[in-house]
């Protein structure tokens, strides 16, 4: 890149493993909500032996990240949490935007 490359916060390019590094969310957790429907995804591409890969992009990762720190320190259910990270991430996206 040459700084001049916009960066496309939507887009889904983070494995679940990455993901959850980037947002300091365990992967049990990111699957908990997931199963719950606490965090949602679009529909998932079939990988080998009938698995599903999950890909996150920079704002899944920004609403995963502000969904654990709302559930650890403001002790609020993760369904609740998902609709106050939501605002979060995308203003968050919303000025990543503007910078590039």
């Amino acid at each position: 890149m040459d700084g001049n490359t916009p960066i496309n916060v939507f887009e889904r390019q983070f494995s679940q493993r990455e993901a959850s590094e980037l947002a300091g969310t365990p992967m049990p957790t990111i699957n908990n909500w997931l199963k719950r429907g606490a965090f949602k995804l679009p529909e998932t591409e079939p990988a080998s032996e009938g698995t599903r890969r999950r890909f996150f992009s920079i704002a899944d990762i920004a609403k995963l990240h502000a969904m654990r720190f709302c559930t650890e320190h403001l002790e609020i259910s993760p369904e609740a949490a998902a609709i106050a990270s939501s605002g979060i991430a995308d203003y968050f996206a919303g000025n990543i935007r503007e910078i590039v």
